[in-house]
């Protein structure tokens, strides 16, 4: 039954071995049968050399070459594959060490044959394992950007832990029989398999939403552009109806050396001229269609934005953060110039190679006091409960990009500045 055991344990090592090159290498090469097929190999690879041989120095090095050659199956430099081979050992040989000091087994000649057997040793080790697993998952995941919540670290800790204590009191039992252990073991590996798989689940059915969001924003922010393209359209068929009139009233005035008549009337025509070209057009058709609806917005309630924009037509940042960045920063700045007389907004959009760097500025006049609560501006809405979280959710994207916010609020002007490394 010790072998029936082991198998197990193995076979649960092996997951943990397939979660974890996931962290490193992600594109498989091969379908699902080909990917299990070469897990399968590797199973083979754990279990046969302790089966036949029982060298624990051969063990070592069966499960190094089978780590490393399962890297193969997956698309990657030769040496980020041969890196995540190693560091998928060295993880794996030092959780391996740790319960070989708590079971005894450290004392042992690792070049000779041995039939010592720990039954507390082969169980513990796949969930200590397990656990480091799902730590570095956890920090891979937060690498990313994406958030973890506190339940999946909760579980990452509280999950292991328990399986080895429910473990370690079935085990103390009197009477039991090898049997029951071996099927106790089997249950408590399933269950955390079963547990982190649904929760994977649950997180990827939470990206899915989050990028059918996403995808129905850029829709909805294409269909303003494309709505926007059609007023400027019927703008030009307007000026192009009135430009005869425009061109014979110069005329006139030109005749009868109405120059300051002249001068006024060109004025005019300069004024509304440019009153109709506020809008973006870098060439960046999500960009521009988040700034529009929101000029569209400013427009309409009398407020004057200056912008300053310098984008490629591709860039490497997802609409949804572009989005929740420009939107926030704008709503914040519409909100704070609305009730004063300055109804005036600076924005700033540059992208610069060097470094592959987008700078986003805004700036705004503001009326009273902005105080600071824990590094965050209360907001100074009458609603405390409900607003308030703008700067904080862009501090959290900026932080997803690696990258710097800074806020000035010097002679009555508010300043945000933003650097992300794309």
């Amino acid at each position: 039954m010790s072998i029936v055991i082991f198998l197990i344990s193995s076979a649960f090592q092996t997951y943990e071995v397939y979660l974890l090159m996931q962290c490193f290498l992600k594109k498989s090469r091969f379908g699902g049968k080909g990917v299990l097929c070469a897990y399968a190999g590797l199973y083979l690879m754990l279990t046969l050399p302790h089966l036949l041989l029982g060298i624990p120095m051969v063990n070592l090095a069966c499960s190094f070459g089978g780590e490393l050659l399962i890297t193969i199956i997956y698309k990657g430099s030769w040496k980020k594959q041969i890196l995540s081979g190693v560091f998928v050992f060295v993880i794996f040989t030092l959780a391996e060490c740790v319960v070989a000091l708590l079971s005894g087994y450290i004392n042992l000649d690792i070049f000779s044959s041995t039939e010592y057997f720990s039954v507390f040793g082969t169980i513990s080790l796949p969930v200590v394992m397990f656990m480091i697993v799902l730590f570095i998952r956890n920090l891979k995941n937060i690498r990313e950007g994406e958030e973890v919540p506190a339940s999946y670290w909760i579980i990452s800790v509280a999950l292991p832990i328990s399986s080895v204590y429910l473990f370690i009191l079935f085990y103390q039992q009197p009477g039991l029989r090898l049997q029951s252990v071996g099927a106790c073991a089997a249950v408590l590996f399933a269950i955390n398999i079963f547990v982190i798989y649904l929760y994977d689940r649950q997180l990827h059915s939470f990206r899915l939403q989050v990028e059918k969001d996403t995808l129905e924003l850029q829709n909805q922010y294409q269909k303003n552009q494309l709505e926007l393209m059609n007023q400027v359209v019927e703008q030009v068929r307007e000026q192009r109806h009135d430009f005869i009139r425009h061109i014979s009233m110069i005329s006139y005035l030109n005749k009868q050396h109405e120059t300051e008549h002249l001068a006024a009337y060109l004025g005019e025509i300069q004024e509304n001229i440019l009153q109709h070209q506020k809008y973006a057009d870098t060439g960046n058709s999500v960009l521009d269609g988040i700034l529009n609806y929101k000029l569209q917005e400013a427009v309409a309630a009398d407020i004057s934005v200056d912008m300053e924009l310098k984008i490629p037509e591709e860039l490497e940042l997802s609409v949804y953060d572009m989005n929740l960045i420009l939107a926030n920063l704008m709503d914040n700045s519409m909100e704070a110039v609305r009730d004063i007389r300055q109804k005036r907004i600076e924005l700033g959009v540059r992208y610069s190679n060097k470094g592959e760097r987008l700078f986003i500025w805004i700036r705004n006049p503001y009326k009273g006091k902005r105080e600071r609560t824990g590094g965050n501006f209360r907001t100074t809405k009458e609603d405390k409960i409900n607003h308030g979280y703008g700067l904080r959710k862009v501090g959290k994207i900026v932080k997803k990009y690696d990258g710097t916010l800074e806020i000035n609020t010097k002679n009555e002007i508010f300043e945000v500045k933003i650097c992300l490394f794309l």
